[in-house]
Order: C-alpha cells, then sequence, then structure tokens
C-alpha cells in the first residue's frame, strides 16, 4: 500500500478550489463541512444548501479521489443534502399494502432544499397519539384519533410530526437520514417521549401506571379498596405500582425496582403529570 503523503489542510485546499472552480461553493454550508484524518485516509462530510447540486458534487469528490489515490491517500465522502419542512398535512387513516387499517395516522410532509422539493409518509401511531394524549391530560378511551375538541388537536399532532421530522433531519454523518431514498418514517411512541421531553424515570413510571390498570380496571380498583386505598391518593399508592416496573434495559440504566423511588426522581412538573 503507497503511503500517504497528503495532508488534511491539502485535501481541504485541493476540495475548495474544484469546488470554487465548479461554481459549487456557494451551495456548500461551510459550518457543516467536517474532515476528518485517518492513518488509512481522509473522510469528508459535504453539506449543501440546495438538494439539485448532490449529483454535481458527488462526481466532483469521485474525480478529487482519484487525483489523492495516486498521492496515496483515500478519501472516503458524505455528500446530503439540508432540508426544510415546508409542510404537514393530514392524510387520513395509515393501510398496510393489502389495504387493511392500521393503528396509525398518515401525515404528508413536504420538504424543500434550495430550489427542489420533496415529500414523505409519517406513520403517527396509535401509541405515540395516547402519549401525547396523556402529556396533556386528555381522558379518552376512543379507539383511535377524532378531530373533535375532546381529543388531541389536528394542530397538535401536525406540531408532533413537524418536530419528529426536524429531529431526523438534524442528525449528521452516518446517524444522517436521506429522505429521497427513504420517504417513510414511523412515529412511535418512545419517541414522542423524547419530543415531550419526558425523562426515562417518568416513563418507567407512566408504563408501570399503564400495566397496574391495565389488567383490569375493575380488579385494579377492587384490589385497592381492599387494602383500604383511595386511587386519588397517588403517593399511598404508588408501593403497588412496583411490581409492574420492569421491560427491556440497556447497559448502564438504572434498574428501577421501588415507583417510589421513580416518583422522588421526577421534577415537580412531571409529578404533577403523573397524579393527573
Amino acid at each position: 500500500m503507497q503511503e500517504k503523503t497528503t495532508t488534511l489542510e491539502e485535501v481541504r485546499s485541493l476540495l475548495e478550489a474544484r469546488l470554487r472552480s465548479a461554481g459549487l461553493l456557494p451551495f456548500v454550508e461551510p459550518s457543516h463541512l467536517q474532515l476528518l484524518d485517518f492513518p488509512e485516509g481522509t473522510f469528508v462530510e459535504i453539506v449543501l444548501n440546495d438538494a439539485s447540486k448532490l449529483g454535481q458534487v458527488e462526481a466532483l469528490m469521485a474525480d478529487i479521489n482519484e487525483v489523492l489515490k495516486k498521492s496515496g491517500t483515500e478519501l472516503n465522502s458524505l455528500v446530503r443534502a439540508l432540508w426544510a419542512v415546508e409542510r404537514v398535512q393530514y392524510v387520513g387513516p395509515s393501510r398496510s399494502l393489502s389495504g387493511s387499517l392500521k393503528s396509525a395516522l398518515d401525515f404528508r410532509v413536504t420538504l424543500r432544499s434550495g430550489s427542489v422539493t420533496s415529500e414523505l409518509i409519517v406513520e403517527l401511531t396509535a401509541a405515540a397519539i395516547d402519549r401525547l394524549r396523556q402529556r396533556m391530560g386528555i381522558k379518552s378511551e376512543r379507539v383511535g384519533w377524532s378531530n373533535t375538541n375532546d381529543d388531541v388537536s389536528l394542530d397538535k399532532l401536525q406540531v408532533a410530526v413537524r418536530e419528529f421530522v426536524e429531529l431526523q433531519l438534524s442528525y449528521a454523518g452516518a446517524s444522517s437520514w436521506d429522505p429521497v431514498k427513504n420517504p417513510h418514517l414511523e412515529l412511535k411512541e418512545a419517541v414522542m417521549s423524547y419530543l415531550l421531553k419526558e425523562s426515562p424515570f417518568f416513563q418507567l413510571l407512566r408504563t408501570a401506571i399503564d400495566r397496574f390498570f391495565g389488567r383490569s380496571l375493575l380488579d385494579s380498583l377492587e384490589n385497592l379498596r381492599d387494602r383500604n386505598l383511595k386511587i386519588q391518593d397517588f403517593q399511598a399508592v404508588l408501593p403497588e405500582l412496583s411490581n409492574y416496573l420492569g421491560g427491556a434495559y440497556r447497559p448502564g440504566d438504572r434498574l428501577a425496582t421501588s415507583a417510589w423511588t421513580l416518583y422522588q426522581s421526577l421534577d415537580d412538573q412531571e409529578r404533577d403529570r403523573i397524579e393527573r
């Protein structure tokens, strides 16, 4: 293998010169440009403010790679565009490929990058909508969603979808998402919790409450009554929830064994929400 002789600054100078010569430098976002040096070569990430120039820049990078190979430098590049959410529209209930209804709602999201627009579909799951209802203090036993005054408004759902797409667009490098190649996303409950800025302690305690009442509301209430406990006295009921903690844990996560411990870890806003 030929020894690498080109420095990082030389790669940067060559890159800028070629982009300028091709009239493409104005389309490059300098604050997003990354050059990383490795023993085996150089990695370059170029972010454009206009997706219409992607093909030209990719071809130019392939040409630069051939030039650098002669000096022993292997160039690995990632070229992507910055996209902005232009519009979010409600489509209707989600359907599978076979046409059957799914427990989700479809939203069409229009993105713009310079002179280019692109559309994608976001599936907002029923579980994610339930999490939003809980955050807003909306009590609902209905299956699905209804555009009425007693449910989450369409505006709120559209805002959640917009924030979700903007989050996906914010990832850089190997984690970046290409909305043209992958025009379908699913907004699930866990991501909705993240968007709502819920702490992991809140999520665990909320899940325990859902499990406690999910087995049978009547059985749960009878159990509390037999023990002279009232559901309105939330802190007295807390020990009952400890048996419903659990789930998947990642390395480094704190294993929760006490609902009271989780409750103590919540801030005042989350305590108020969990007691509703």
